[in-house]
């Protein structure tokens, strides 16, 4: 990406959404038995906790998602379900994208790669905003950031105008450096 400039934050992401920036919280796909979604670690739980209604309305939208028939809240494999799966919540500024399908399975790589496509799309249609983008999948789902999703990160910034991607910030909460290069 040579010449092109990737912004990327090392912190608390909390502090650039403070600024105005959307976060994006990496969730599942798993409602809880009144129908709320199961936002109970990491960031989701923070996310749950400073938006405490934030749970409720998204697994409105989960279930919303799954095709009849299924279990609801624990959709076997993605044949089940409909797009677009990222629910971006207007007051509260917090695009949640599922990259699990149950909560406490590991992250899967075909939810990040529909997660970054549909934030892509997200992003281009909403050209005053910029987003806080977390190491998506790599805390509670288990992956490697510079193995597994750096890698799909990088190819999908690539692909973008440099407009677009310069609205995107690769957050780090710990001393794993935010690179995408």
């Amino acid at each position: 990406m040579s010449g092109e400039r990737v912004r990327t934050y090392t912190g608390d992401a909390w502090y650039l959404h403070a600024s105005g920036a959307w976060l994006v919280d990496p969730t599942n796909l798993t409602l809880t038995k009144k129908g709320a979604a199961v936002m109970g670690g990491g960031l989701s739980r923070a996310v749950r906790e400073r938006f405490p209604e934030i749970d409720v309305r998204y697994g409105a939208i989960i279930s919303e998602r799954i095709v009849p028939g299924l279990t609801v809240g624990y959709p076997a494999d993605m044949t089940g379900l409909t797009r677009p799966l990222l629910f971006a919540a207007q007051e509260e500024r917090i695009l949640l994208c599922p990259v699990k399908l149950d909560w406490h399975a590991p992250a899967r790589l075909d939810l990040i790669e529909i997660a970054l496509a549909e934030l892509g799309d997200w992003v281009a249609a909403s050209p005053t905003v910029e987003i806080a983008l977390p190491h998506i999948g790599c805390g509670l789902g288990g992956l490697d950031w510079a193995v597994d999703v750096r890698p799909l990160v990088r190819d999908w910034l690539r692909a973008m105008t440099p407009d677009i991607r310069g609205r995107i910030i690769i957050v780090s909460a710990d001393k794993t450096p935010a690179t995408v290069a």
